[in-house]
This record gives structure tokens, C-alpha cells and sequence, in this order.
């Protein structure tokens, strides 16, 4: 008995990953990447003022050359758009707060340059000689907020979404009708 358990404790110990799992495993993750994967950890943790918990997916459209962060959450028995419309610009703008940018001037609080995006698109602690500068002031200008918030009217059973967008840097938040 003892050698039959022994065997398959052996046999389990010493497999290989399959060549699609190496793939992965060799495949180098770049700093681009790293930073997305800080920046979703951090927005996985965005809360309302009020307490409610925004659900956030990150990603980067090719084309456009743009980060988007977007936010979505749903409230019931909302009293109108406009309740809605007030939580979707407190959604962006919880979003700009915790990434280090005021939402009443738009600028940024730490050290007045750069969010703190480019301290997550960032080696550890030091700089490499051949970064580029203002890598900060990029990753700023190319970031988008888009949020969209469900409300559902006690007389209807349909989600009447309200979606707004704006800059990371700046105050604008417009309104989708």
C-alpha cells in the first residue's frame, strides 16, 4: 500500500507544464503590462462616498492610443435620472480622487505634476537612463474615465443606464442622453 501512494506522490512531483503553459510562463511581461495589472488592483477597491463599491475594468484601446477605466454600478428604486446622473459624476470622480487628481480643480494633488499612474507604470525605485521623459504627463493626457450607472424605476422593470465619460486630468464629466 505504502509503495502505491509513494509512486503517485513520485509520479505528480516530477510533471512537466504542458507547451502551452510554458508558452506562458516564458512569454515577458512588459512594464505597460505590469502597470495595467497595478492599476486594476488599485480601481478593484474604488468606493463611493457614500460606501457603495464601483466595479472597474481597465483596458487600452489600440487605436485611439487610450487607457480607459470603466466604472459601472446599479441602484435600485433611484428617484430619477437625475439621482443617476449625480452618481455617475461622483463615480468619475472618485475614480480621479483616488488617482491623485483633485475633482473640484481638476489638477493634481501630490506633487502638482502627474497623477499617480506614472508611479504605477514605474520601475521599483529607480529610473533607467533611457526612459523618456514626462512619462507621467503621457499616461495622463491618455487616460479616459467612462462610467455608466443602472437605475431601474419602481414602475418598470427595464435599467435605464446613465453613462458619462471625461479626461482623467481635468473636471469635465459629460452626460450621455
Amino acid at each position: 500500500m505504502f509503495l502505491i501512494v509513494s509512486i503517485c506522490c513520485i509520479s505528480l512531483a516530477y510533471s512537466e507544464p504542458s507547451p502551452k503553459i510554458r508558452y506562458l510562463m516564458d512569454e515577458e511581461a512588459s512594464l505597460f503590462d505590469l502597470g495595467m495589472l497595478q492599476l486594476r488592483e488599485l480601481l478593484n477597491n474604488v468606493t463611493f462616498a457614500r460606501g457603495k463599491k464601483l466595479n472597474v475594468i481597465i483596458d487600452y484601446n489600440w487605436d485611439a492610443n487610450r487607457i480607459n477605466i470603466r466604472s459601472f454600478y446599479f441602484i435600485e428604486g433611484a428617484k430619477d435620472k437625475n439621482e443617476a446622473k449625480e452618481w455617475c459624476r461622483e463615480a468619475t470622480n472618485s475614480i480621479r480622487l483616488l488617482l491623485g487628481i483633485d475633482p473640484s480643480t481638476g489638477k493634481p494633488l501630490f506633487d502638482g505634476k502627474n497623477s499617480v499612474l506614472s508611479g504605477i507604470f514605474h520601475h521599483g525605485n529607480y529610473k533607467k537612463t533611457e526612459e523618456p521623459e514626462k512619462i507621467g504627463d503621457e499616461l495622463d493626457n491618455i487616460t479616459q474615465i467612462l462610467s455608466a450607472v443602472g437605475i431601474q424605476s419602481d414602475s418598470n422593470d427595464k435599467l435605464n443606464p446613465v453613462i458619462c465619460e471625461g479626461p482623467l486630468i481635468g473636471t469635465k464629466v459629460l452626460l450621455a442622453e
